[in-house]
């Protein structure tokens, strides 16, 4: 019984519209850019929240250039933000 797995219950998605809204009234994408600005510490945090807490992956970087260890290690963000966002239907971050 309850609500599907992975629903939203109606606190919680009230909270997420009503942050969206303010965000979008402080001016958004401008708004964020002057907190990096002024605040960096909290936009540092912002992004912080945005990284996966856990990456699950077994790679063998041996014999890989540094170029390719980055372009693997990014690509396995990617991955996770992908997940994360997919995890959260109507989230872009």
């Amino acid at each position: 019984m309850g609500r599907p797995k992975g629903t939203q219950n109606l606190i919680t998605r009230t909270l997420k519209e009503a942050l969206e809204e303010s965000f979008n009234r402080l001016g958004g994408v401008e708004w964020l850019l002057k907190l990096a600005e002024t605040d960096p510490g909290t936009y540092a945090r912002l992004l912080i929240k945005l990284l996966p807490t856990k990456i699950d992956a077994e790679v063998n970087y041996a014999e890989l250039t540094d170029e390719q260890r980055l372009a693997r290690f990014d690509a396995l963000l990617e991955r996770a933000r992908a997940r994360r966002i997919g995890s959260n239907p109507g989230s872009d971050a």
